[in-house]
């Protein structure tokens, strides 16, 4: 049960820092056999969970209030959201910032089905900074879709 917990608040945590999180539960007994990585792996595995490459989201985007404008965008009508909109009059515009600031674990641990989620640092130092635009309509294009 204690590692079902560790990896749903830590899946991205290594097999070293899973048994020192043990160690630690188990009050630093001398008489405790830390687990290996083969054992670890085995628990993970009757858990049913597995190993996936993860993402990162930052801690801002699961405030209530940017929850509250998302939901606006694609569920109210203009100028609140987009929901009366045709495709063809939409131009979407798009920043990317790009930024080294520390190595970020790659992959984690999850239940299958499930996405490796963890929330993470969210900064504007030392950007680069890309904008990006594309639209609906396409010339030469009739489509009654669009």
């Amino acid at each position: 049960m204690l590692l079902a917990l560790y990896r749903v608040s830590l899946p991205k945590a290594t097999q070293a820092e899973v048994s020192a999180f043990f160690a630690v539960m188990n009050g630093h007994d001398p008489m405790y056999q830390p687990y290996s990585p083969s054992q670890i792996t085995r628990a993970e595995t009757m858990l049913n969970l597995a190993r996936k490459r993860g993402s990162t989201t930052s801690f801002q985007a699961y405030d209530p209030f940017n929850l509250q404008w998302r939901d606006n965008y694609w569920n109210m009508p203009y100028p609140y959201g987009m929901a009366d909109i045709k495709a063809r009059d939409i131009i979407d515009v798009d920043e990317a910032g790009l930024e080294l600031v520390s190595a970020n674990r790659r992959h984690g641990k999850a239940h299958r089905g499930e996405r490796v989620r963890e929330a993470g640092p969210y900064s504007k130092t030392g950007k680069v900074n890309v904008l990006l635009a594309i639209s609906g309509v396409v010339v030469g294009l009739q489509s009654p879709y669009l």
